[in-house]
Protein backbone atom coordinates (compact mmCIF):
# COMPACT_ATOMS: atom_id res chain seq x y z
CA UNK A 1 0.00 0.00 0.00
CA UNK A 2 1.20 3.30 -1.16
CA UNK A 3 2.11 5.86 1.93
CA UNK A 4 2.13 10.02 0.97
CA UNK A 5 3.20 12.48 3.97
CA UNK A 6 1.53 15.45 3.94
CA UNK A 7 2.51 18.60 6.50
CA UNK A 8 0.57 21.62 7.75
CA UNK A 9 0.94 24.47 10.02
CA UNK A 10 -1.04 26.28 12.46
CA UNK A 11 0.57 29.59 12.20
CA UNK A 12 0.11 31.60 15.80
CA UNK A 13 0.80 35.19 16.25
CA UNK A 14 1.47 36.81 19.52
CA UNK A 15 -1.27 36.85 21.22
CA UNK A 16 -2.38 33.28 20.05
CA UNK A 17 -4.39 33.61 17.02
CA UNK A 18 -3.86 31.81 13.89
CA UNK A 19 -3.73 32.25 10.57
CA UNK A 20 -6.81 31.43 8.45
CA UNK A 21 -7.57 31.28 4.75
CA UNK A 22 -10.18 30.39 2.35
CA UNK A 23 -9.52 27.75 -0.63
CA UNK A 24 -11.40 26.62 -3.19
CA UNK A 25 -10.74 23.02 -4.85
CA UNK A 26 -10.80 22.79 -8.66
CA UNK A 27 -13.62 19.76 -8.18
CA UNK A 28 -15.91 21.89 -5.57
CA UNK A 29 -17.57 25.59 -6.25
CA UNK A 30 -17.44 26.68 -1.93
CA UNK A 31 -14.61 28.58 -0.71
CA UNK A 32 -13.78 26.83 2.68
CA UNK A 33 -11.38 27.49 5.50
CA UNK A 34 -7.87 26.21 5.56
CA UNK A 35 -4.62 26.54 7.02
CA UNK A 36 -1.04 26.14 5.21
CA UNK A 37 -0.56 22.47 3.72
CA UNK A 38 0.68 20.09 1.05
CA UNK A 39 2.54 17.28 -0.12
CA UNK A 40 5.95 15.91 0.67
CA UNK A 41 7.40 15.79 -2.50
CA UNK A 42 10.76 13.77 -3.24
CA UNK A 43 12.10 15.41 -6.05
CA UNK A 44 12.07 18.94 -4.46
CA UNK A 45 12.08 18.53 -0.40
CA UNK A 46 14.67 17.45 1.31
CA UNK A 47 12.77 16.73 4.58
CA UNK A 48 9.42 17.74 6.62
CA UNK A 49 10.73 21.10 8.11
CA UNK A 50 11.72 21.96 4.36
CA UNK A 51 8.48 20.92 2.75
CA UNK A 52 6.40 23.14 5.36
CA UNK A 53 8.42 26.06 4.96
CA UNK A 54 7.80 25.73 1.28
CA UNK A 55 4.43 25.12 0.95
CA UNK A 56 3.64 28.35 4.10
CA UNK A 57 5.41 30.44 1.56
CA UNK A 58 3.44 29.07 -1.38
CA UNK A 59 0.48 29.64 -0.20
CA UNK A 60 1.14 32.94 2.18
CA UNK A 61 4.06 34.80 1.15
CA UNK A 62 6.10 34.35 4.39
CA UNK A 63 9.32 33.94 4.38
CA UNK A 64 10.96 30.72 4.82
CA UNK A 65 13.75 32.73 6.94
CA UNK A 66 10.75 34.19 9.02
CA UNK A 67 9.52 30.71 9.94
CA UNK A 68 10.25 29.06 13.50
CA UNK A 69 8.87 25.39 13.27
CA UNK A 70 7.95 25.66 17.46
CA UNK A 71 7.05 22.04 17.81
CA UNK A 72 5.77 18.79 15.62
CA UNK A 73 1.78 18.47 17.64
CA UNK A 74 0.17 15.89 15.91
CA UNK A 75 0.33 12.90 13.28
CA UNK A 76 -3.01 12.08 11.52
CA UNK A 77 -3.32 9.60 9.30
CA UNK A 78 -6.31 9.22 7.08
CA UNK A 79 -7.10 5.27 5.19
CA UNK A 80 -7.81 5.00 1.67
CA UNK A 81 -8.65 2.22 -0.46
CA UNK A 82 -5.17 2.64 -2.31
CA UNK A 83 -3.22 4.38 -0.17
CA UNK A 84 -2.44 6.06 3.74
CA UNK A 85 -1.84 9.39 4.41
CA UNK A 86 -0.33 10.71 7.16
CA UNK A 87 -0.55 14.73 8.13
CA UNK A 88 2.50 16.17 9.76
CA UNK A 89 0.93 18.95 11.61
CA UNK A 90 3.47 21.78 12.81
CA UNK A 91 3.10 24.50 14.86
CA UNK A 92 4.52 27.90 13.62
CA UNK A 93 5.57 31.14 14.77
CA UNK A 94 7.07 33.59 13.17
CA UNK A 95 10.18 35.56 13.80
CA UNK A 96 8.71 39.13 13.10
CA UNK A 97 5.76 40.44 12.00
CA UNK A 98 6.40 43.14 10.89
CA UNK A 99 6.82 43.41 6.94
CA UNK A 100 4.69 40.50 6.14
CA UNK A 101 2.36 40.47 3.90
CA UNK A 102 0.08 37.55 3.10
CA UNK A 103 -0.50 37.20 -0.83
CA UNK A 104 -1.57 34.17 -3.22
CA UNK A 105 1.36 35.61 -5.96
CA UNK A 106 3.42 31.66 -5.21
CA UNK A 107 0.33 29.48 -5.56
CA UNK A 108 0.70 26.53 -8.39
CA UNK A 109 -1.64 27.07 -10.83
CA UNK A 110 -4.20 24.80 -9.95
CA UNK A 111 -4.69 26.59 -6.53
CA UNK A 112 -7.01 28.73 -5.77
CA UNK A 113 -6.57 30.94 -2.18
CA UNK A 114 -8.11 33.69 -0.95
CA UNK A 115 -8.91 35.83 2.16
CA UNK A 116 -5.82 35.66 4.86
CA UNK A 117 -6.90 36.47 8.27
CA UNK A 118 -5.58 36.22 11.88
CA UNK A 119 -8.67 34.17 13.82
CA UNK A 120 -8.95 34.31 17.79
CA UNK A 121 -10.58 31.31 19.66
CA UNK A 122 -13.64 34.01 19.54
CA UNK A 123 -13.69 33.97 16.26
CA UNK A 124 -13.50 30.61 15.62
CA UNK A 125 -16.13 29.50 17.43
CA UNK A 126 -18.60 30.99 15.51
CA UNK A 127 -17.11 29.18 12.36
CA UNK A 128 -19.61 26.06 11.12
CA UNK A 129 -16.98 22.75 11.00
CA UNK A 130 -18.77 22.53 7.17
CA UNK A 131 -17.14 26.09 6.37
CA UNK A 132 -13.32 24.34 6.83
CA UNK A 133 -12.39 22.19 3.75
CA UNK A 134 -12.04 19.36 5.82
CA UNK A 135 -13.31 18.29 9.06
CA UNK A 136 -9.35 17.16 10.21
CA UNK A 137 -8.52 20.88 9.97
CA UNK A 138 -11.29 22.45 11.96
CA UNK A 139 -10.67 19.33 15.20
CA UNK A 140 -6.65 20.36 14.77
CA UNK A 141 -7.26 23.82 15.46
CA UNK A 142 -10.32 23.06 17.94
CA UNK A 143 -7.59 20.82 19.65
CA UNK A 144 -4.72 23.70 19.47
CA UNK A 145 -7.01 26.25 21.19
CA UNK A 146 -8.11 23.58 23.65
CA UNK A 147 -4.70 23.01 24.29
CA UNK A 148 -4.26 26.60 25.26
CA UNK A 149 -6.76 25.91 27.95
CA UNK A 150 -9.95 27.82 26.16
CA UNK A 151 -13.46 26.77 26.58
Amino acid sequence: MKFIKKVAAIIKDTSGNILLFKEKLIDKSDWKYQIPKGTFELNIDKNLNFCIKREIYEETNISENNIVIANVIDLVPKYYETHISVLVLFLVELKSYDNVFLSNKNLKNDELIKDYKWISYEDFKKIKVDDFIDERIYNIIYNYFMSLGKK
